[in-house]
């Protein structure tokens, strides 16, 4: 199953820092998403990353920089039809899913559970239908996105996802390195007991 993290939304002091050591220290792809930053901030955070660890990042709707860095792109709707070449997207609904598979390498579906960082972002799925429909022969990965802490990862194995992205059970809206690396250790616990078993 994947473990995929995705930024904070806003650039902070120490991001490169604690960016670097979650890398060193576990095995999980980056999606590096920062809606109300300029490119040259973005690029900034890049230049401060490891380049050992490009690999494991993937960018939001930024094709330039993910050609000068040699990092792979993830296209939201609106940029849909218009960056060519990404591997990953976002859907809200199995019928979106349904309509591109095979067209990325994976996708996200949200939000699974209530947004633990998006207040009033509520789970608006039949679990039934869902599970049906994740058991189904698919040519893309299936990720699945809000909500998802360290008490649902095993919920979200359970139902037949591929993986699952993290934002708000990690950042908890705050930038202080301890309360993140403790956030993301218990989560990365319980993500490393499924994929022992």
């Amino acid at each position: 199953m994947k473990l995929i993290l995705i930024t904070y939304p806003d650039c902070f002091e120490s991001e490169a820092l604690i960016l670097n050591e979650l890398f060193d220290k576990y095995t999980f792809g980056l999606h590096l998403r920062k809606p109300g930053a300029s490119e040259r901030e973005i690029c900034q955070l890049l230049d401060q990353i490891k380049p050992a660890h490009y690999s494991k990042i993937v960018i939001h709707n930024h094709p330039e920089i993910a050609r000068v860095y040699g990092i792979r792109i993830h296209t939201s709707g609106v940029f849909r039809d218009k960056i060519e070449g990404a591997v990953s997207t976002s859907f809200h609904s199995i019928e979106e899913a349904m309509q591109y598979d095979g067209v990325y390498e994976y996708v996200f579906l949200s939000p699974i559970f209530s947004s633990i960082s998006k207040y009033g972002y509520e789970k608006n799925w039949n679990r039934g239908e869902l599970m049906n429909f994740l058991q189904k022969d698919r040519k893309t990965e299936l990720i699945a996105l809000g909500g998802i802490d360290e008490n649902r990862i095993t919920e979200v194995a359970e139902m037949g996802f591929d993986g699952c992205a993290l934002l708000g059970a990690v950042w908890s809206n705050t930038n202080e390195l301890d309360v993140i690396r403790s956030n993301f250790s218990n989560i990365y616990c319980n993500y490393q007991k499924l994929n022992h078993k």
